[in-house]
């Protein structure tokens, strides 16, 4: 957010912008257009004024936050002063994807968990429950059979843990037996052979 009325010196710049998602260590820049300013910020939520600490260096970013910095620049021959904030937090790890993503399903059917975020690791639990990082890590695919409800989650380090997703598989059902020939009159000694529709 930026406040600047007219004539006033050049409202403070923050490098990267607000709401980017960091990781541990990276730098956050603040900078102005108006020659000579001086900047003062404050990171604890305390309001930002002329007795606060004065910007010399980049400031380093430790998670996971939010972090909200507060800028108030000020410039010798220029009246007034103007106030601008960021706020920077770690990024969230990416939903984990369920494939296949939804039922009915046969007997033996390999499920696979993935997550985009790079590093993540899942985790996994096949009765519904909530899962954390004491339930089984996804390792290689599942083979699973029957009904089940798959509920799984992904950590990764200098990020937010992921929403928990969950998806319920039944049973595919039976289709119905396939006679040959079809209804009618028969003669006698006719064969009637009986198929089954699944694959």
């Amino acid at each position: 957010s930026v406040t600047q009325a007219a004539g006033e010196v050049a409202p403070p710049v923050f490098s990267p912008p607000s709401d980017t998602s960091l990781t541990n260590g990276s730098l956050i820049t603040i900078s102005n257009a108006t020659p000579g300013a001086v900047i003062y910020f404050t990171t604890n939520g305390a309001p930002v004024g002329t007795n606060s600490a004065i910007y010399t260096a980049p400031l380093v970013f430790t998670g996971p936050g939010p972090l909200t910095v507060q800028a108030l620049a000020q410039a010798s021959g220029y009246s007034g002063y103007t106030l601008a904030s960021a706020t920077y937090s770690f990024a969230q790890v990416a939903a984990p994807v369920f494939a296949p993503p939804s039922g009915p399903i046969t007997n033996d059917t390999t499920f696979y968990i993935t997550c985009v975020t790079a590093g993540a690791l899942i985790y996994y639990t096949l009765d519904g429950s909530v899962p954390s990082t004491n339930a089984t890590l996804y390792l290689e695919p599942l083979v699973i059979s029957g009904s089940i409800t798959i509920s799984a989650f992904a950590v990764a380090p200098e990020h937010f843990d992921s929403a928990v997703t969950s998806v319920t598989y039944g049973p595919a059902q039976m289709g119905a037996p396939l006679l040959t020939p079809g209804q009618g009159p028969l003669t006698t000694g006719t064969l009637i052979s009986i198929t089954s529709t699944n694959t």
